[in-house]
């Protein structure tokens, strides 16, 4: 399957705007900053480009901006890159389905059932819906067609739960993921490729 496309225009746009409001705010750092910013621009030439090739493109930016030998400058761009790698993974997203979010019970008594959807730790467990984060959001995209992966389900670290169940897990030092942390689940829904992401609490 052909790697989707994602527009370049909005990620040079989402960085000319940044650079300018970096320089509005750091007049001191204009002229290093344009340089920057018409390096960029440059950089990101062209109509699209699929999701690995600008992967691939951003680190030249951090280049540019190590060529400066201007810290303000540099903390800039690390400002951009992350705001252009976050608009291209949403951009690869806007067509992601999104399944309807299921509360799953993973408890041993009908009151502890009732609580299954509460946020506390060890209660997060579910399918569907979207991703709890831990920490930042790590969506995966498919290494075949490079689309975002429809996000399936969360196991949370179940040993955390405060019932027989959670300290008999914690007891055998079972389902504990990192510290504290969860397993998310997901796949592509037109190649059938599935990944896991761990993070931890």
């Amino acid at each position: 399957m052909k790697a989707a496309q994602i527009k370049l225009k909005p990620l040079r746009d989402a960085a000319s705007k940044r650079f300018d409001q970096f320089i509005a705010k750091y007049p001191e750092h204009k002229q290093l900053t344009e340089q920057l910013k018409r390096s960029t621009v440059s950089i990101l030439e062209g109509a699209s480009a699929d999701f690995d090739t600008i992967q691939k493109l951003l680190p030249e930016i951090d280049r540019a901006a190590d060529k400066s030998d201007d810290m303000y400058v540099y903390a800039a761009a690390q400002d951009v890159i992350n705001e252009l790698n976050d608009l291209a993974r949403k951009s690869l997203s806007q067509n992601v389905p999104v399944f309807p979010e299921v509360a799953v019970s993973l408890k041993l008594s009908p009151s502890a059932r009732a609580s299954s959807a509460s946020s506390k730790l060890g209660h997060r467990t579910k399918l569907g819906g979207e991703p709890q984060w831990v920490q930042m959001d790590e969506t995966p995209t498919c290494d075949d067609c490079q689309m975002a992966m429809t996000f399936i389900g969360q196991i949370d670290s179940i040993a955390m739960q405060s019932n027989a169940l959670g300290k008999t897990l914690m007891a055998k030092k079972s389902f504990m993921f990192g510290d504290a942390g969860m397993i998310y689940v997901f796949l592509c829904t037109g190649c059938y490729e599935a990944k896991a992401v761990v993070q931890s609490g």
